[in-house]
């Protein structure tokens, strides 16, 4: 069966021209009625399959909806039906918001503004939709991906040209919940504190938790990663700690190294033990976990920074390389982020800070 080729809009020796392409070759006509130019469009659709005009109205009058669905359809068989429902449903947020009935209402400023006057999703019918907030910079940065991504598949299936082509948007960079690094004294607090416990949590002993918080303050690795060491994710000879790409964030193979003090225990600890180091831990409450360590060390679960959730392990990670003098880039790379941005949000600083002066080199009088 005959396909039609594109039609699309352009300039064309300064009038407006239809264009569409044969064996790679442009092809141009003049847009005679420019106020009815999709009717247009289907009478040339309708010239170029020789008549078939059904079937171009078919092609070309279809609804705003029946494109979006038609989008959905095409994105279920590369994504689950969860993630093409969720971009879906921000396309049609931005849709609505903005008032667009039809593709040739969309443009970037209705985009923006309808992006920007969304609010989040209602969770409780008695209170009033503009008592909610408006989407946080990352959640606006979401909708404007889904409705580019829709933009561009209507493009690449010659329904429409792309009205968003030109509209770039910023990488952003958000953390979502503010977290708060452990000083190196809570640190310390924090694992002997566990390490002496008799009590058992999430099926944890005291010295499998203190472990926990030793790698993952002194590593940086995330809970999947942690979850994945087993003795033979360590080299001892070359103080290194190894996770397999399938287990990793970003599914590269981590190498990364190990503090020399914490060698000698960390051999005694590994040869007693057989299998994963932290069997379930991907299924554990990591939150109620450190939480309870903390309070048994009587240390606050929350300060004016943020939580110290598990994943704040990671940030006092970050922020102890920048302690050590360590170079943005350096830091960036042991923990293994693409943007420095993100590193510089999960730094944070250190209590007595004037004290890391005392660390520099002064050079002597006499």
């Amino acid at each position: 069966m005959k396909k039609l080729p594109k039609i699309t809009v352009c300039n064309h020796r300064g009038k407006p021209h239809f264009r569409w392409f044969v064996s790679g070759k442009p092809r141009y006509r003049v847009i005679k009625d420019q106020n009815n130019i999709d009717a247009e469009r289907i009478r040339l659709g309708a010239a170029l399959l020789n008549g078939n005009s059904a079937r171009v109205v078919q092609q070309l009058q279809k609804s705003l909806a029946d494109h979006i669905e038609d989008f959905y359809q095409d994105m279920v068989t590369v994504a689950t039906p969860k993630q093409a429902g969720l971009v879906r449903k921000r396309v049609e947020s931005v849709v609505n918001e903005a008032g667009i009935k039809a593709l040739s209402d969309i443009t970037v400023a209705k985009v923006r503004t309808a992006i920007a006057r969304i609010r989040c999703a209602v969770r409780k019918p008695k209170k009033k939709p503009e008592d909610y907030p408006l989407l946080s910079e990352r959640s606006r940065h979401h909708y404007a991906r889904a409705i580019k991504q829709f933009t561009r598949w209507l493009d690449n299936e010659g329904r429409h040209d792309n009205p968003l082509r030109k509209w770039k948007l910023k990488k952003v960079v958000e953390e979502r919940c503010p977290r708060d690094r452990l000083q190196p004294d809570e640190l310390a607090a924090l694992v002997r504190t566990a390490y002496a416990s008799p009590r058992i949590i999430e099926g944890y002993c005291g010295q499998t938790r203190a472990w926990l918080y030793l790698l993952g303050s002194m590593t940086g690795l995330r809970r999947g990663e942690l979850a994945a060491l087993k003795p033979s994710s360590f080299n001892l000879a070359t103080r290194t700690v190894t996770v397999a790409a399938a287990y990793t964030k970003a599914k590269i193979t981590a190498v990364l190294p190990l503090n020399k003090a914490m060698i000698p225990d960390l051999q005694k600890w590994l040869a007693d033990v057989r299998g994963p180091l932290f069997p379930g831990l991907r299924d554990k409450r990591t939150r109620k976990v450190i939480k309870l360590d903390l309070e048994a060390a009587g240390l606050p679960f929350k300060t004016e920074v943020g939580s110290r959730c598990f994943h704040a392990l990671r940030n006092t990670y970050v922020s102890q390389l920048f302690d050590a003098g360590l170079t943005i880039d350096q830091v960036q790379r042991f923990a293994r982020h693409s943007d420095v941005r993100l590193t510089m949000k999960y730094a944070k600083p250190r209590a007595n800070e004037a004290a890391l002066i005392d660390d520099l080199d002064c050079p002597s009088l006499t």
